[in-house]
């Protein structure tokens, strides 16, 4: 009888999903309850390591480093597709040719942008975004001036090496200290397999963002 218990122990060590130890103790009170088997179930200890030896036969055992463990290449890419290097303490990391570093993009003139009292009448200046990087990105400019200025363009795609003139227009308002207002400058690389244009889904999305803040300073 105790021999076809350890068999039955072995069998289910590389067929039941529980933990070794769990099945053990199910199957040691399914035999204790019966009296005519409780006294020849095996003691843990004797079967515990060929039951473990049949369950990293379904199951193999871990690398001893994580440097040493190979894993699929859907295991390897973001939802998003951008690669990542294996690995971190922690995280995944991500390969440094993919991310969109904050030198690879510049805007001029600069991270300010002023307009002059009175706020009378209609005044309109221009930034210069470059795409200084040697891959295509999409960008967007956010505002929380509402509709007291006009962005145009407001959103886009910069091919590598390449550059757009964004004109803002700010409308008369009468002027009153609140909230620090500013515009926000966002961009991501487009990835290779993506179609080169805008999309807002996308950067709602995107792991890897770069964020320009543009503070709005008003002369009196």
């Amino acid at each position: 009888m105790s021999t076809q218990k350890r068999a039955i122990l072995k069998k289910g060590s590389a067929e039941e999903p529980k933990t070794i130890p769990q099945f053990y103790d199910e199957e040691a009170a399914a035999a204790s309850a019966d009296p005519s088997t409780s006294g020849q179930f095996p003691f843990f200890k004797d079967v515990r390591s060929a039951m473990y030896k049949q369950r990293a036969k379904r199951f193999p055992r871990l690398p001893r480093d994580r440097q040493d463990l190979v894993l699929a290449p859907e295991f390897t890419r973001t939802k998003t597709q951008i690669r990542g290097i294996l690995f971190a303490r922690t995280v995944v990391v991500m390969a440094e040719s993919e991310i969109p570093g904050a030198h690879d993009v510049l805007l001029q003139p600069g991270l300010r942008v002023s307009f002059n009292a009175p706020f009378t009448t209609r005044q309109q200046t221009m930034m210069r975004l470059h795409n200084k990087s040697e891959k295509p990105i999409m960008w967007v400019v956010k505002s929380n001036l509402g509709k007291k200025i006009t962005i145009n363009p407001c959103s886009g795609v910069l091919e590598p090496n390449s550059a757009v003139n964004i004109h803002l227009v700010l409308f008369p308002f009468n002027y009153s200290k609140g909230p620090e207002e500013r515009l926000t400058i966002e961009t991501a690389v487009i990835l290779p397999l993506m179609e080169k244009k805008f999309d807002q889904d996308f950067l709602q999305i995107c792991e890897i963002l770069n964020r320009i803040p543009i503070s709005i300073h008003y002369n009196f």
